[in-house]
């Protein structure tokens, strides 16, 4: 499957003839996911284009695989132990958004605090979700988390993000003292907002 992948990747196809080099690398992946892994980053460590772009598409992919077959914890410290910083963080952060999604939310928020820097902590939707996450694991720990992050959309996503799962887990009042722990932001507006849409309509007196 090597061969063939390598192959395909270097055929020169008429303009507008799809490459079939995903459903070869698909065949590698679910033989030999360790080898897959290791093509991918080899693959988006070229500075050939397409096989550049082909090895970052396929991080998520990769990581998933490995963490079905060899566990979280193996997985994780294969993508530390490459050499490249910024591919490390790359695979970090492509593991914490597969672990998100599958609402692994423990797993998810180790594998955030092994990465030491990564661009993903400036993306609303990242950060959304992982706040989420790390709410519902260690309530304190996330707004300490969340204070760290430059002041912005991502950081007013995270807080959002958090008030919310406080108010719908445990309650309104709850939410809001949490929040109000983090202080008066302006990128903290949204969150203030949408906990007065949702307070409650037996506690009048309580709404801010």
């Amino acid at each position: 499957p090597r061969a063939a992948f390598d192959a395909l990747m270097d055929l020169e196809l008429p303009q507008g003839m799809l490459r079939p080099s995903y459903a070869v690398f698909s065949a590698i992946r679910d033989r030999d996911p360790r080898l897959a892994a290791a093509l991918c980053v080899e693959l988006a460590r070229s500075t050939d284009p397409r096989r550049n772009e082909f090895g970052q598409r396929e991080f998520s992919g990769v990581m998933r695989q490995l963490r079905k077959t060899d566990g979280f914890e193996k997985a994780l410290a294969w993508a530390q132990q490459q050499s490249d910083p910024a591919m490390t963080a790359q695979l970090v952060t492509a593991l914490t958004k597969e672990l998100l999604d599958d609402e692994q939310d423990a797993d998810a928020v180790k594998a955030f605090a092994a990465l030491r820097d990564s661009t993903a902590s400036s993306d609303p939707d990242f950060v959304k979700d992982l706040a989420a996450a790390m709410v519902r694991v260690d309530p304190v720990g996330a707004r300490s988390w969340v204070l760290t992050l430059p002041s912005g959309a991502a950081r007013g996503a995270g807080v959002l993000a958090m008030a919310k799962q406080i108010s719908e887990k445990q309650s309104a009042p709850q939410a809001l003292a949490w929040l109000q722990g983090c202080g008066s932001q302006p990128d903290f507006d949204g969150a203030y907002q949408e906990l007065a849409k949702g307070w409650p309509a037996s506690d009048p007196a309580g709404k801010f």
